[in-house]
């Protein structure tokens, strides 16, 4: 499960995501179940349990409303029939559909360098070099 930090879903959205991968080339069909804590059903935005349903990510920022069916005594959303591996979320469709997250905030900072401390450095590191070359050669 990916969960995004500093990033806030919307509406109908709950704050995490699945990845899913098969590496078997064989044809199969599995029940997934994405289960949630009661925490991050309280971090979501807008989203009654009761009409929780698995999304599937088809591309981009596309999300497939795929149905499923909740136990919201065990935190579970179940799809049975699936055949294809994705990202996955859960979401309310009653509330709108999920894009997974969107971005809250951004902020860069430059990094401040020292020129004179690198330069003395460098200085200090050729001096030792010489001296080092110096005696090498004092001693042959």
């Amino acid at each position: 499960m990916n969960a995004f930090p500093g990033l806030t879903s919307n509406p109908g959205e709950m704050p995490m995501y699945w990845t899913i991968t098969n590496d078997c080339a064989d044809e199969y069909s599995m029940d997934l179940t994405l289960c949630y804590t009661n925490d991050e059903l309280a971090q979501s935005n807008n989203v009654t349990e009761s009409n929780l349903v698995i999304f599937k990510n088809t591309g981009g920022a596309t999300w497939m409303n795929q149905g499923g069916i909740v136990d919201t005594d065990a935190n579970c959303v179940t799809l049975s029939g699936v055949t294809s591996v994705s990202n996955w979320t859960l979401g309310d469709p009653t509330s709108g559909d999920p894009t997974a997250v969107s971005l809250r905030s951004l902020s860069a900072a430059g990094v401040s360098h020292d020129w004179s401390m690198i330069f003395l450095s460098m200085v200090t590191l050729a001096i030792a070099s010489g001296l080092f070359l110096r005696r090498r050669l004092q001693f042959k």
